[in-house]
């Protein structure tokens, strides 16, 4: 299975989506975020610094770049890639020094996915007119998430 695709119907589904999926995520792994403008990603990461123990007031970076929280479980770095170039001025921004440290979840990844070796993919789509709900396709890249990407789509009821 290289992708798959879960709808969810409201804000409350997408939490639930990144609350069963928190229980894959650790230090070090990187979780790209793409797709429609409003479509959900800031929620999507609001939902994974709270699963993971923290009351930090979650924001997106979009003009400060990257946010860190600190959570229970280990420190999230937040980035916005929307006002970058590309991997260049990306690398440029030198976060590389806190990826091993932290979970990375990085809005607009796909401007800079080419940076990165292993990776879990979200794309967030609008799957209707009433901008309510929304098609979530999970997709990956690397070993490290090619080896449990089965155990995700299982986790979150999709059968292959």
């Amino acid at each position: 299975m290289d992708s798959f695709c879960i709808q969810t119907s409201s804000p409350e589904e997408t939490t639930e989506l990144a609350e069963k999926l928190v229980k894959f995520l650790k230090k070090g792994d990187v979780v790209l975020l793409t797709g429609d403008l409003a479509a959900g990603k800031t929620l999507f990461v609001k939902s994974v610094v709270s699963a993971l123990g923290s009351q930090a007031v979650v924001s997106s970076p979009t003009y400060t770049i990257a946010h860190h929280y600190q959570t229970d479980a280990c420190p999230v770095l937040h980035i916005d890639a929307y006002r970058l170039s590309g991997p260049g001025e990306f690398r440029d921004l030198t976060l590389d020094d806190f990826y091993d440290d932290s979970l990375t979840l990085i809005e607009w990844g796909d401007i800079v996915e080419t940076v990165f070796p292993d990776y879990l993919r979200l794309e967030f789509h609008f799957s209707d007119s009433s901008k309510t709900a929304r098609d979530i396709r999970l997709s990956c890249k690397g070993q490290k998430w090619q080896s449990q990407f089965e155990e995700i789509a299982a986790k979150l009821g999709v059968s292959s």
